[in-house]
């Protein structure tokens, strides 16, 4: 039978040791990472318990103003459709086409 050299060995058993425990570490980061994640999220849920305020039902002064709020402009925009597309078509010759 052969004897296996005991340099090879240690080093097999180290390296398996080294290998080990960045494999640990890794695992305590991961599970350090996903707990950090979970606790740090935004809370979906409403803690007072009640039921969220939509805009309609707002009430207060930014309800009021939203409100009283008319656009001066409405009907003093003219409707202007372009006229040419692209002005510069008939100036710049794409060299591409």
């Amino acid at each position: 039978m052969e004897e296996i050299e005991p340099k090879r060995v240690h080093h097999f058993y180290s390296t398996i040791a080294v290998l080990g425990v960045v494999g640990a570490v890794l695992i305590v980061f991961g599970w350090m990472a996903k707990q950090w994640y979970q606790n740090s999220g935004i809370q979906t849920a409403n803690p007072s318990g009640s039921a969220p305020r939509s805009a309609a039902s707002a009430s207060g002064l930014g309800a009021e103003i939203y409100d009283q709020v008319k656009n001066p402009v409405q009907d003093r925009i003219p409707n202007t459709a372009p006229q040419v597309v692209n002005p510069v078509s008939q100036v710049y010759k794409n060299p591409f086409e």
